[in-house]
């Protein structure tokens, strides 16, 4: 394969690995070759922490031609500077990878290398009543996961730390499994392991430019094309090099430790690390030292225009979290601090990591924004990458982490430097459901009626750029400026009686929602039908004017307006606003005249389970309309309505949207690789192995219905999401998503539930008679509050005033096609 990555030979010294191929002593092991060869299976930019980790795993997995390139010295960068710290306190899928990262370093303190591991546990504090109880959530949702952790008062706080002070807080979580590495002691091991694998390393050699079509296949060494990961702060930089570009949206950010003096009340002594959420700061001992560092609430943005060697100290920016850790630790105020550190590092527009293959082009994989701390994800993410780049399928649990996340937007040069500012503040900051949204990078993805939506008051967040009402704040005038979202609760929201008024519009009169922010697909080409029918459940091949879901291959989102009318008033409304008759069955469409405006589509289907249309107008025509709708409308009592009424009315009655946390491709079983080189052959092939596998399992999670039983919606901490599903005291899933049901006059939750075998320590099959079993007893752990629960496999039986549409439309399944499968119960009509 021939080799286009190199831009220049080397020129300079080369640098050291402090540690000999036989002994496990550290002295002078030069591991370099002194130049690049002139193929490489595999290439991979960056010898810093996770790069060597990524080569270190693929030898572990047989690959012999692995070549590592740096500009620099190998650990240079972050992996040199970082504070060491792993932290377990986190969901499943990251808590797994971090667990890795332990077992892996401990593993190598077994084989003898001093990589400064200690398991010494860490306590995470809450100053304010919100946190603590954010904290208690956290907990009660890991803790059925597999993670030990413990609630604590501020006294015993003081226990386990006894430098600490503890009469500012509320308590805090204990996690005993936490640890400490020195981080430039596992990158040199990592590397100096993947070189006694046969990886080869060259220093002093940047990346000129990635060219796809370079490839040559005409022996087996070159296996399956190009193989390249992009990693640290350069990661973004690499990949506008690439032919085509690979969009990495990375935000760098200066990222600041200290170390201070030496104090003799820490030598012989082992103290949990600390994260001090409320004051942004985090605490380890280092020898007889304590190391902190922040993550800023408005952070500095790091241009790569800066020299990553030579960094400002910036002691103003810094100095008030000093004083915060001077606090936290009044020891301190009796010693000095050495040299301020001013590290750049990777965050990413989301605050996750990034990890994965490229959309752009095949074999091209990409690991980077570590998001201040590369160790704690170092070891975890080279093994996931390596196994996916060995078996060429992703492994579990990885979807939030995949670089397809993101779209083009968040690799805008302005959004990075503007988000870059905020998100590393994010880290430590209180979530609050329902409020927590960016305030940075706003205002970019706009419907053609925001500003229509906004002057009648509309409370915006943002889904993938996109600016969403989640609510109207009544009795706005223009005149009146922009509401903004209020501080949150982890109770009943302060908005509650406004989403009430906008629920029982939709159930009672007409509501208008703008939908144009929902992904819209054009299918086009000769073998379209015989596509879809392999690619679908349903058939397809039906004559035009009705409307199959499925996915598609042209993304044509901002070329129409969406806007869906529900209730029972929005048959008479749509009728006068067109000449054609729109009695229609559920799931068909029609192309009208709609007011002045031509080729409006309308479907008979809403996102709410009320009665109504959703209109597909061409963006041209979306201000007339509206303002059509809306003066029309009067006569109906119309009311702009917000997505978290759609969220109340769905939940209610048990309906699942896709992409939410209910839903999800993970949940689905099935997964479409998002490239410019996926085909329909794999495509196809996919689904049908899919289904038809799934066709010859037994039922092992099921997505269910919860009606908390004694619950006081004023006073009592509402489901958010994550909570802890039991069935008669064990321990058997968790919520995904709640609303609270208006019409049911309950709080409702959805979750997912398995049946634990506790012998083998796996799922085994859901019966129907283990799901509806009277004498078992449901539970929704909440905070710590055990709720009771009653578990409904069907929606329920709520009233809907309806428009005289039929409801018995059922897809037909032409034979010979894929056998329409239903993923969950229903109510029968």
């Amino acid at each position: 394969m021939p080799y286009p990555l190199l831009s220049r030979p080397l020129s300079r010294g080369l640098p050291t690995l402090h540690r000999s191929l036989t002994s496990n002593r550290f002295d002078s092991e030069v591991i370099l070759n002194p130049v690049p060869p002139p193929r490489a299976q595999i290439v991979i930019a960056g010898s810093g922490m996770i790069g060597n980790s990524v080569a270190y795993h693929l030898v572990e997995n047989g690959w012999k031609d692995v070549l590592i390139i740096d500009k620099g010295n190998i650990a240079d960068g972050s992996s040199k500077t970082g504070s060491g710290m792993l932290g377990l306190f986190r969901p499943k899928h990251e808590r797994r990878i971090v667990q890795y990262c332990i077992d892996l370093y401990r593993n190598l303190e077994k084989q003898g290398f001093d990589i400064g591991l200690k398991e010494c546990g860490s306590i995470n504090l809450a100053a304010t009543k919100d946190r603590l109880l954010s904290l208690q959530r956290r907990a009660n949702r890991y803790k059925p996961t597999g993670l030990r952790c413990e609630v604590l008062s501020p006294k015993e706080l003081k226990e386990l730390h006894p430098l600490i002070f503890v009469d500012d807080l509320q308590g805090g979580v204990w996690v005993p499994e936490d640890a400490v590495v020195n981080p430039k002691r596992v990158s040199e091991v990592l590397a100096l392991l993947a070189h006694r694998g046969g990886a080869k390393f060259v220093s002093d050699c940047g990346v000129e430019k990635i060219n796809a079509n370079l490839i040559d296949e005409s022996g087996p060494s070159s296996s399956n094309n190009l193989k390249v990961s992009s990693v640290w702060i350069w990661a973004r930089s690499i990949g506008k090099l690439s032919d085509p570009e690979v969009k990495i949206p990375i935000c760098p950010a200066e990222h600041f430790f200290l170390k201070f003096e030496p104090l003799s009340e820490l030598k012989d002594i082992d103290l949990p690390n600390i994260r001090d959420y409320d004051n942004s700061i985090y605490l380890r001992t280092w020898g007889d030292s304590f190391l902190m560092g922040a993550f800023e609430k408005t952070s500095r943005l790091w241009t790569e225009f800066q020299s990553t060697d030579i960094v400002e100290e910036h002691w103003r920016h810094f100095s008030p979290y000093i004083s915060a850790a001077m606090k936290r630790i009044p020891l301190l105020r009796s010693t000095s601090y050495e040299k301020l550190l001013n590290t750049p590092d990777a965050f990413t527009p989301d605050g996750r990591w990034i990890v994965g293959e490229a959309p752009e082009i095949g074999n091209y994989y990409v690991c980077a924004g570590m998001n201040g701390n590369s160790l704690q994800g170092a070891g975890g993410i080279g093994k996931v990458l390596a196994d996916w780049m060995t078996k060429d399928q992703p492994p579990p649990d990885i979807l939030p982490f995949e670089l397809a996340r993101f779209t083009s937007l968040h690799n805008n040069p302005r959004f990075l430097a503007e988000r870059a500012v905020e998100v590393v503040g994010k880290h430590y900051q209180l979530e609050y459901p329902l409020v927590n949204e960016f305030n940075k990078g706003r205002r970019i993805r706009t419907s053609p009626i925001f500003s229509e939506l906004e002057s009648r008051g509309a409370i915006f967040g943002e889904r993938m750029g996109w600016e969403r009402a989640l609510y109207f704040v009544p009795h706005h005038s223009p005149e009146d400026p922009p509401p903004h979202l209020p501080k949150g609760s982890f109770g009943k929201p302060e908005f509650f009686e406004y989403i009430e008024d906008e629920y029982m519009i939709c159930r009672e009169g007409v509501g208008l929602i703008d939908m144009s922010s929902f992904a819209k697909f054009i299918i086009n080409g000769s073998g379209v039908v015989s596509y879809l029918q392999k690619l679908c459940s349903n058939d397809v091949d039906i004559p035009t004017g009705g409307i199959i879901p499925t996915v598609g291959l042209q993304d044509v989102t901002s070329m129409f307006t969406v806007i869906s009318v529900c209730g029972p008033k929005s048959k008479d409304l749509v009728q006068r606003l067109t000449n054609t008759d729109v009695n229609m069955t559920p799931f068909t469409y029609k192309v009208c005249d709609m007011g002045y405006a031509s080729g409006v589509m309308v479907l008979a289907v809403t996102q709410t389970g009320e009665p109504g249309y959703s209109l597909y107008i061409p963006s041209e025509y979306s201000i007339h309309l509206y303002d059509t709708i809306m003066r029309v409308g009067q006569d109906y009592g119309i009311r702009n309505v917000g997505h978290l009424a759609t969220r109340f009315l769905r939940i209610e009655k048990n309906l699942y949207l896709f992409g939410e946390r209910s839903l999800r491709p993970k949940q689905l079983h099935l997964r479409l690789t998002v490239s410019s080189k996926s085909n329909l052959i794999r495509i196809i092939s996919l689904g049908k192995v899919l289904y038809s596998n799934r066709s010859k399992r037994v039922l092992q999670k099921k997505l269910v219905q919860f009606r908390l039983s004694d619950f006081d919606k004023d006073v009592d901490r509402w489901p958010w999401g994550g909570e802890a599903i039991y069935r008669n005291g064990e321990y058997v899933g968790s919520v995904t998503n709640s609303a609270y049901g208006f019409t049911l006059k309950k709080m409702v939750a959805l979750g997912f539930v398995q049946h634990p075998d506790t012998i083998r320590g796996q799922s085994t099959s859901i019966s129907h008679n283990w799901l509806s079993d009277r004498k078992v007893q449901w539970t929704i752990n909440i905070a710590g509050n055990m709720e009771p629960a009653t578990i409904h496999l069907h929606p329920p039986q709520i009233p809907v005033i309806n428009q005289d549409m039929q409801r018995d439309y059922k897809p037909k399944q032409k034979p010979g096609h894929a056998p329409n499968i239903q993923l969950f119960e229903k109510e029968e009509s």
